[in-house]
């Protein structure tokens, strides 16, 4: 129904759509939309702001609300308002148009008795005493219904049936003008009804990893979201819309529980899917994930640190445009080892007794951070690396895993690439009662919250990098303070503020795009995003859309996200790497 106030509540939306006016053409419209998508630009084309109606059953809310640059369409299920049947709120949409028993009954081919008695019990519904009541309540609970039963010929001129007309292509829908009917009395003034607009918020998805193996990252980067979206609701929302977090929890290593948790997103009708890591990231796996995506149409942003991922994206940019990862792959993990072993021998903090390495890695390829691009670079450094021990990621052998690298020449230090935080405090443990004379060096899961207190003295001169890691400054703090005394815990040196910012980033995005729902523009100004988060910087890659790392990718700071290294010194973590960002230097031997 036209008009200009809060809309009726929605107990599910079933779809939401951008429909451009300047690109009629695009997205190719479905036939679903194609009735609505026509109603749509007849709103914006008669300076409608707005209207509301019951769409091909009694529980089928319609909405529109006309904006800048087009029209936002919003499809949802409601319960049946006062228990009316289609029936009776196609006999009150014509009553609402000033009709009488006699004009609904020849309008919806029934007999006049029976028109009369679905009026009659359509008022005691309404529990309203009069036709022009019940004509308000039409127009207030978005009751009317389109397509309008009979058509719009001779019908009085009212906004719905302009609305009506317009959207069925009539230049003048048959209608009475100048009439003295309804739309000059209290019926008519109903349809000029106006009060605020409230528009429908945004809905950020976001898949969450539960269970012991990422449990607790998982728990972080869901607080990380929820106080980024607490801050932009509480600056305004995005052009007056306030955003709506809709948090799902899922099993990473189950590619069903992934995309169970998928559907429940889609069903919910979120404008943007956030996700940080899953175990079931093979190349196969990962198509399904982006092509499910892609047929959804809302943009993807996702800390994978997949090199399958990236791959994915830069051989089928086209398909893959709205998928989006906010860090380098997981192979800078093994480059930025040999580059940091070798710029640390070269300040003179770190004198190897000789220049070999070690490398402990996983079996399975597609989390494996030393490649062959690593073996390469080590080479030229002049470093020798012994062929790497390839461990299960989540059940290793230790003990056999140590016993192996004490047989042989001693390295001088060792990559252990691990994404476990369980597994790596295990390996720390018996690495403790049977230790190295060698610097270990481990990935990313030191950030986790709570590592060093599972970790204890084990830790202790442990050094460890992360690709989309939290570097100390007046933001970091203000934001670990907000986080503390929101969640009561700390957020760690990652997840955190990557959802964090990965939520401002969407913001930005939309913000900036035509609508919220204009999702091309919106991925567009994601893919041309400059953003200084509490992770870094997001500077999207054209062609395979990660964020590239600093110094492995690019050797300016301001062109990538710093590729950080920290030692764990005193039972704390400290930057050490790389400059300008630490001294580039070891804090205890």
């Amino acid at each position: 129904m036209p008009r200009g106030r809060a809309p009726s509540p929605v107990d599910v939306v079933l779809d939401r759509w951008w429909v451009p006016l300047a690109q009629p053409d695009w997205p190719p419209v479905a036939p679903a939309r194609r009735a609505l998508n026509a109603i749509a630009r007849a709103t914006a084309a008669l300076g409608l702001r707005d209207a509301g109606f019951t769409w091909e059953r009694a529980d089928r809310i319609a909405r529109i609300t006309v904006q800048r640059m087009g029209v936002e369409v919003c499809l949802g299920h409601r319960q049946v308002p006062y228990a009316l049947t289609f029936r009776e709120l196609e006999v009150l949409t014509i009553l609402a148009l000033g009709l009488t028993n006699a004009e609904i009954a020849d309008r919806l081919g029934i007999a006049r008795r029976t028109a009369s008695t679905h009026v009659e019990r359509a008022l005691a519904k309404l529990a309203v005493a009069s036709r022009t009541a019940a004509a308000i309540l039409v127009v207030n609970d978005d009751l009317a219904v389109l397509p309008l039963p009979g058509g719009v010929h001779q019908l009085p001129d009212l906004p719905l049936v302009r609305l009506a007309a317009a959207a069925s292509g009539l230049r003048d829908g048959g209608m009475q003008r100048g009439s003295d009917g309804p739309s000059t009395g209290a019926v008519g003034r109903a349809f000029d009804h106006r009060r605020p607009i409230r528009l429908h918020p945004i809905l950020i998805g976001g898949l969450y990893p539960v269970g012991p193996v990422a449990g607790e990252d998982g728990r972080t980067m869901r607080a990380g979201a929820e106080l980024a979206v607490a801050v932009v609701n509480r600056a305004g929302g995005v052009h007056g819309r306030g955003i709506v977090h809709c948090p799902v929890a899922v099993d990473i290593g189950d590619p069903k529980s992934i995309d169970d948790g998928l559907s429940r997103l889609f069903a919910a009708g979120v404008d943007a899917v956030t996700l940080g890591y899953t175990f079931a990231r093979s190349s196969k796996h990962l198509a399904h994930l982006f092509d499910r995506i892609s047929d959804y149409g809302a943009p993807l942003l996702h800390s994978q640190t997949s090199k399958n991922a990236t791959a994915l994206v830069s051989g089928s940019h086209q398909r893959y445009r709205s998928i989006f990862q906010v860090c380098a792959p997981e192979t800078r993990y093994g480059l930025g080892f040999v580059r940091f072993v070798d710029e640390l021998a070269a300040s003179g903090s770190w004198r190897p007794a000789r220049r070999t390495l070690a490398v402990i890695d996983s079996t399975n390829p597609d989390l494996q951070a030393w490649s062959a691009d690593a073996g390469r670079l080590a080479e030229a450094l002049g470093w020798r690396v012994a062929e790497p021990i390839l461990v299960d990621p989540f059940r290793p052998d230790w003990w056999d895993t140590l016993t192996r690298l004490h047989a042989g020449q001693t390295p001088a230090a060792v990559l252990v690439a691990c994404f476990v935080p369980d597994v790596l405090v295990d390996f720390l443990r018996v690495h403790a009662t049977q230790p190295l004379r060698a610097l270990l060096y481990a990935t990313y899961v030191p950030s986790v919250s709570g590592f060093l207190a599972r970790a204890g003295s084990s830790a202790e001169g442990l050094v460890w990098s992360t690709v989309t890691g939290t570097k100390d400054g007046p933001a970091t703090q203000a934001f670990s303070r907000a986080y503390r005394d929101r969640h009561g815990h700390d957020p760690g040196l990652s997840s955190a503020g990557t959802h964090f910012d990965m939520v401002r980033l969407l913001a930005e995005a939309w913000t900036r795009a035509d609508s919220p729902l204009d999702r091309r523009s919106v991925v567009a100004h994601l893919a041309r995003s400059l953003h200084l988060g509490i992770n870094g910087l997001y500077a999207f890659d054209r062609t395979d859309q990660s964020v590239r790392a600093y110094p492995d990718d690019t050797p300016d700071p301001l062109e990538g996200k710093a590729h950080l290294v920290f030692q764990v010194n005193r039972g704390r973590h400290q930057l050490i790497a790389p400059t300008p960002y630490g001294p580039g230097r070891l804090v205890v031997e």
